[in-house]
């Protein structure tokens, strides 16, 4: 029996994302809610150091990233397609780097952190602003964020309007595929989250006016259409577990793993120009936010789309697990030591 664990908050934008593509494809799981922010004991007993959230576990390995949390439910649950092929070329092969990258570079690399800054940080409570500020890196001042709210709302402004003109030649999805891709789900989930009460204080200055947006408000009732089924299975498909009762699932029903011994895995031209050959200690950790949640094992996966190392849970009755990171946007470096250290 495949174990399909969720490590998620309410409230999470990518939470909802990874959400909407559980629903989409039917796929029961088990949900573990963690907190807002760190530290999260949960996916520390995994031996897990990464901090964003949320984060898959399926079986034996663990999954970080929402773009390769999204390849994986789709290899899993190839229908319905996350790539699927575009309307203007039939019997060519999905544009799968092309819909990643649009995903997130461009709407979750440059339209996300837009909308970010235009929560109301003002009200936040100083505990999250304190802990997003460590997140991005660079110290948060909530008055000044409000006071530039009308320049991130232009930004944001110009970036909506490239999807506008997507759309502009009838299509149905932003990529003109037969379906709605991963490029539609990454925008849905920052296009809904900018309509949800989270943004109530933009009232006076909606984000997102139909009137300046026609095609990007029919594109989202489209979407909305497909998802609305979907959504009323919901409750069906999640059930809510503890982190102890996660464990435990892990520890009693999926077999433990021996250590990787297969070498060939690791690229070895790639792994020389890092420094570091399989079996070696290393670090994994993002390039962008949350710099500081490094997570340190074993290499044992070395290619161009991803790398995993093998990590042994601060809970000893969880056994070997096998963490996985895409190699875009993360960095690899052999560990020091001491654990954490990168």
């Amino acid at each position: 029996m495949t174990v399909l664990l969720v490590y998620r908050y309410n409230g999470s934008p990518y939470a909802n994302k990874i959400d909407t593509i559980l629903q989409l494809k039917g796929l029961s799981h088990l949900a573990v809610q963690v907190s807002p922010v760190p530290p999260r004991g949960q996916l520390g007993a995994l031996g897990v150091g990464y901090r964003r959230i949320p984060v898959l576990v399926l079986d034996r390995d663990i999954y970080c990233d929402t773009t390769l949390i999204a390849a994986t439910l789709d290899a899993l649950q190839p229908s319905p397609p996350l790539f699927p092929l575009r309307k203007d070329a039939p019997g060519s092969p999905s544009d799968k780097q092309v819909i990643e990258t649009w995903s997130k570079h461009y709407i979750e690399g440059i339209i996300f952190p837009v909308a970010a800054n235009l929560l109301p940080w003002e009200h936040m409570p100083p505990a999250i602003v304190k802990d997003r500020s460590k997140l991005a890196g660079v110290p948060m001042d909530p008055q000044v964020m409000a006071a530039m709210r009308p320049l991130f709302l232009s930004k944001l402004n110009t970036s909506l309007h490239v999807f506008e003109s997507q759309l502009s030649d009838n299509r149905s999805w932003v990529l003109n595929t037969n379906s709605p891709s991963l490029a539609d789900i990454a925008l849905h989930m920052i296009v809904s989250w900018l309509l949800s009460p989270a943004f109530k204080h933009l009232k006076a200055t909606p984000p997102i006016p139909p009137s300046e947006f026609p095609r990007l408000t029919e594109w989202l009732d489209r979407f909305n259409a497909i998802l609305r089924p979907a959504e009323g299975q919901a409750q069906k498909l999640q059930t809510a577990i503890t982190g102890d009762e996660a464990l435990k699932r892990l520890s009693n029903e999926v077999p433990l793993i021996a250590p990787a011994s297969d070498a060939s895995r690791v690229d070895v031209a790639d792994a020389q120009r890092l420094g570091i050959q399989f079996g070696d200690l290393v670090g994994v950790a993002p390039e962008d936010t949350g710099r500081d949640g490094i997570t340190t094992g074993r290499l044992v996966v070395l290619n161009p789309s991803e790398v995993v190392i093998e990590i042994q849970g601060g809970d000893p009755g969880v056994g070997l697990m096998r963490c996985h990171f895409p190699r875009g946007g993360y960095r690899i470096k052999k560990a020091k030591v001491e654990q954490g250290k990168l």
